[in-house]
């Protein structure tokens, strides 16, 4: 069993990291008059890179890393972000290439550029897909190996006592992972609070801890990460926040170098795609 100082040692560790990663903002705000780019498009994206991740056993975590890659680089205003919020063909290359480096970042799996341009049905190439890969790595500054809101997850759930329903905690903390993940909103949040607000949101879900328990991890919890922040992202979540967080008061890779276990292998004609060559199909994609 790891020692609970050390879990908090991790925890503050890769709070360290996160702050040295900038903040999302409303990108959408810097869209020129003519641009048909908006939230619309962020959301049909984030739900085609489920639909693929389903499709090919990814793990959900990988589609956050997307959205987290696609969010900072929009908010960077570097390199060709600007164009990829006046064009829906480019925000739309944009979205699959930042799938394609949270693959390549996150799960023991190697996703073929040439599978990636057969899923798009030839829409994008591969040297498409490659340079703007190069363009966010380096707006983003190569800080593609973070934290994510599931690694706070993991790591809070071990301050918690034993119990039977911890891996239920986990499932349906994934599962306010997910919401958080198709909105804009919750990418201007730290990810140690989204991590944490998923966590105390799952406590409405499963009943496993009394209230002294509860009270020690709160007491805990608060002082590592913003409670407040953690309260208002559940009410953004339409969580009832009184019923986990009480008042505390007083109380208070580089890519490129990662291993490859297997490559995927899939017919592109079985393959979910929502980019086509036709604009009107384009435009109901993103």
């Amino acid at each position: 069993m790891i020692d609970i100082h050390e879990i908090i040692s991790r925890i503050n560790a890769m709070r360290e990291q996160e702050d040295r990663t900038e903040r999302c903002q409303n990108y959408f705000a810097f869209c020129s008059n003519s641009s048909d780019v908006d939230t619309s498009c962020r959301k049909a994206m984030a739900n085609w890179c489920y639909q693929v991740a389903d499709t090919l056993g990814f793990s959900h975590e990988t589609v956050s890393l997307t959205m987290s890659f696609l969010d900072r680089y929009l908010s960077s205003r570097r390199g060709r972000s600007q164009e990829a919020l006046d064009s829906r063909n480019m925000f739309q290359l944009v979205a699959i290439t930042c799938f394609y480096t949270a693959v390549k970042t996150y799960e023991p799996v190697e996703l073929g550029v040439d599978l990636l341009a057969k899923m798009c049905r030839g829409f994008y190439s591969e040297a498409d897909i490659i340079s703007m890969e190069r363009d966010i790595l380096f707006a983003l500054d190569w800080r593609v190996s973070g934290p994510t809101p599931m690694d706070f997850v993991r790591h809070l759930i071990e301050l918690l006592p034993s119990c039977e329903s911890k891996c239920s905690l986990i499932e349906n903390a994934e599962k306010y992972m997910d919401q958080t993940t198709t909105d804009l909103q919750f990418s201007y949040f730290k990810p140690s609070v989204v991590g944490a607000s998923c966590l105390i949101s799952s406590f409405t879900q499963t009943h496993c801890f009394d209230s002294d328990e509860l009270d020690s991890f709160r007491v805990r919890l608060s002082q590592m990460i913003d409670l407040a922040d953690v309260m208002e992202l559940q009410k953004k979540l339409n969580v009832d926040t009184s019923i986990c967080l009480p008042k505390l008061s007083s109380k208070t890779k580089d890519v490129t170098t990662m291993n490859r276990r297997r490559s995927i292998t899939i017919s592109s004609t079985s393959s979910p795609v929502c980019v086509t060559h036709t604009r009107a199909h384009t435009s109901a994609a993103a």
